[in-house]
Parts: structure tokens; C-alpha cells; sequence
């Protein structure tokens, strides 16, 4: 994703998250929400209502986001 917003290809105007639940395993954790977005990839609208998942682990103190995963919302 960074390399699309690098690029210009994709244009987020904005973002909104709701319903975020974090769930904690010892040193890794995993973030479920909602997004509502606005914006335009490679000159189209973007899907405005987003499901997602990411996992993070915690490394020498600091977490450290390892994957990610967005659906469209039904």
C-alpha cells in the first residue's frame, strides 16, 4: 500500500475506523475493525466501507505490524 501512496496512484482523503476490538496472545496481538474511507486508486473511487485484520508481535519492546488483510464490507 505505501507504494501506491508513494506513487500517487492511490489518494486517501480520508478515513475513519470503528469497531476495533484488540486481542492480546502474549507477545502478539491482533486488531479486527471497520474503516469507512474516501479517496481514489488509480483514478476510481475506493471501496468505502472496509473490514480488516491485522496482526502485530512484539519485538524488543516495541510492536511491530507483521500482516494485514482488508475485505469489502457486505
Amino acid at each position: 500500500m505505501f507504494s501506491f501512496l508513494k506513487s500517487g496512484d492511490l489518494k486517501l482523503d480520508s478515513i475513519k475506523l470503528s469497531d476495533m476490538q484488540v486481542h492480546i496472545y502474549g507477545d502478539a496481538a491482533v486488531v479486527i475493525g471497520n474503516s469507512e474511507q474516501a479517496g481514489n486508486f488509480l483514478g476510481g473511487p475506493i471501496a468505502a466501507k472496509i473490514i480488516f485484520t491485522d496482526t502485530f508481535i512484539k519485538q524488543n519492546g516495541k510492536w511491530r505490524a507483521v500482516a494485514s488483510h482488508r475485505s469489502v464490507a457486505p
